[in-house]
């Protein structure tokens, strides 16, 4: 018998919705509420989170370097195309690979949406040297009331689409998921899997969820949650109970203590040694006035006391964005770092940049290094349109020229900058003509992004240098 894997897949996509996860620039407090009720021991609440798209703004491209000393070494990069000037979800998503003198494509991710901005379809395929060769598909089907009412995977046979699984899903009278129905396709029909069943109270809290599996004539139960809340509907506890046969044992207990803002101050996990609940783990977590987290510390049961284990640090600048994490490890009388996120921003607060470093030798050394580029949208105040430029540039990838030209008539005069991949200016143009040249000359092979402003409308993209 096997727990619901597919349902990770369904819940990354829904909490994903992106890199662009367009989130606020800023550190969010734990809040299982909204975060997700946690089902297994082993996690963590999805306490911190950086997102880094502001409001208006669309990411277009992301780049990684590693290196000894610095971003030297190219490795990665993925670029976010969208279907229209004004759209903030992407509609196809390319990750190349630094092949030692340009970037070469490996996979690519298409969403489609419909009407209401709900994905459709997220379609993946690999790069062959020449095309694209198809992987595997998703399928979203919604109800009247747009919530989701089908989820199906796909996978491609060389000529056509084969169905593997999917799920469907019920709800009651205010929109609660009432159960979830997993199928497989045994190339003719559809056949059970597995089932969740969900029950609710009047304030719509979960109160329990049913995990079922199919045996071929019949439902067997497999584990169930059964949840509490506080007065306020703040999520308590969590009991995790597996099935014998016959009945019910309890497997392991969460429980949450919350401060006066609801902060969540203590995550613990506690397993059943047939008699009474034994702790096993536990999350400690610290604020500051502003309720940004400040440190995390994972600890574990020793049998009559807790022991530091892990911890995360904190720290934020003036308009409270986080600007590091520091990952440390207890040695027994100190805290000894590991390891530590650096993150900067723009000025529009979009994530401009994350180094990965490690401690070595009592020092900090680099790791690794991602830059993330961005467009702005420009709504036209009179007639809320988009007024982004239209923008075609060959050859790509270029040698000593780059050809871009602008779709209609400008009116004025625009800047053209061109940026390296890691984000340094290497080209300024100013001109009013329709089309022109950028010089590449003397530019190291790569991947650059350029940006072009004329009064109140914008346009950018990317292109590969090579020799």
């Amino acid at each position: 018998m096997r727990k619901n894997t597919t349902l990770f897949v369904l819940l990354s996509f829904i909490s994903l919705c992106l890199f662009g996860q367009e989130f606020s620039p800023q550190i969010q407090r734990i809040n299982p509420e909204t975060s997700g009720i946690n089902e297994k021991a082993e996690g963590i609440p999805a306490d911190v989170f950086i997102t880094s798209v502001a409001a208006n703004w669309r990411m277009i491209a992301s780049s990684y370097y590693e290196g000894n000393s610095g971003p030297e070494d190219p490795k990665d990069s993925i670029e976010y195309i969208y279907a229209a000037a004004g759209d903030s979800n992407w509609a196809e998503k390319i990750t190349y690979k630094w092949d030692g003198s340009g970037w070469t494509k490996r996979f690519r991710t298409v969403h489609t949406r419909d009407a209401n901005d709900q994905l459709q379809s997220e379609s993946y395929s690999v790069w062959n040297g020449s095309g694209w060769n198809n992987s595997q598909r998703f399928l979203y089907e919604y109800n009247s009331n747009n919530l989701l009412s089908s989820f199906t995977n796909e996978s491609w046979n060389g000529s056509g689409w084969d169905s593997q699984w999917h799920n469907l899903y019920d709800y009651d009278a205010n929109g609660n998921m009432s159960s979830e129905l997993n199928e497989t396709y045994n190339g003719s029909a559809w056949e059970s899997d597995w089932r969740n069943t969900f029950t609710y109270d009047s304030q719509n809290n979960r109160l329990s969820k049913n995990n079922q599996n199919w045996n071929g004539s019949s439902w067997e139960n497999y584990t169930r949650y059964t949840y509490a809340y506080d007065a306020n509907m703040h999520l308590l506890s969590e009991v995790n109970e597996d099935w014998n046969g016959s009945g019910w044992d309890n497997d392991y207990l969460l429980t949450y203590e919350y401060d006066g803002n609801m902060n969540l101050l203590i995550y613990k996990g506690q397993k059943w040694n047939s008699n009474n609940w034994e702790n096993n783990f536990q999350y400690v977590y610290t604020y500051n006035s502003s309720d940004n987290l400040l440190t995390r510390i994972q600890q574990k049961w020793n049998g009559s006391s807790w022991e530091d284990q892990w911890s995360y640090v904190y720290d934020y600048d003036t308009g409270e964005r986080l600007i590091s994490l520091t990952n440390q490890r207890w040695l027994g009388s100190q805290w000894g770092n590991l390891w530590r996120n650096l993150y900067s921003y723009d000025n529009e607060s979009n994530l401009s940049s994350m180094s990965h470093e490690r401690w070595s030798s009592n020092t900090w050394k680099f790791d690794w290094k991602e830059f993330y580029y961005y467009e702005e949208i420009i709504i036209n105040t009179s007639t809320g349109a988009s007024v982004l430029l239209e923008v075609s540039t060959y050859p790509n990838p270029a040698t000593n020229y780059l050809h871009i030209s602008l779709g209609k008539a400008i009116g004025g005069n625009y800047e053209c900058r061109v940026y390296s991949s890691n984000g340094v200016p290497v080209s300024l143009y100013r001109g009013n003509e329709q089309s022109f040249l950028i010089s590449l000359q003397g530019l190291p092979s790569g991947m650059y992004f350029y940006e072009i402003v004329q009064g109140d409308r914008m346009g950018s993209g990317r292109f590969i240098k090579q020799q």
